[in-house]
């Protein structure tokens, strides 16, 4: 939980207010975090997601706003109750596998 308030929170004030501590409470949080970014045309990224419940308090409450979510797990959950629409990515030709691990794993050779 305390990882989905700070997720919800990271955003900067807007442009002339002062700061001020992010709520502690998770609902309240991904409320503030929400109008924050009413007003904006943005894309979230959320990698790694565990559970369903991770993802509802940070979907954007505008029609501009984007989010991915990138999960091992399948969420259904979000495509049946929150409209999203799942994207399955192919598998990499070997070629393609082994140039991507080379460039990815450059100079972190002994």
């Amino acid at each position: 939980m305390k990882g989905s308030v700070r997720a919800a929170t990271a955003s900067s004030p807007p442009s002339g207010a002062a700061p001020s501590p992010p709520p502690q409470d998770l609902d309240a949080a991904a409320a503030l975090c929400r109008s924050l970014l009413a007003e904006l045309r943005v894309l979230v990224v959320l990698d790694n997601v565990a559970t369903v419940s991770q993802v509802r308090p940070l979907l954007p409450g505008s029609a501009s706003s984007r989010i991915v979510v990138v999960s091992r797990s399948r969420l259904s959950g979000l495509a049946v109750c929150d409209g999203a629409r799942r994207l399955i990515p192919g598998t990499l030709p070997e070629p393609e596998a082994v140039a991507l691990l080379r460039t990815v794993t450059a100079g972190h050779r002994p």
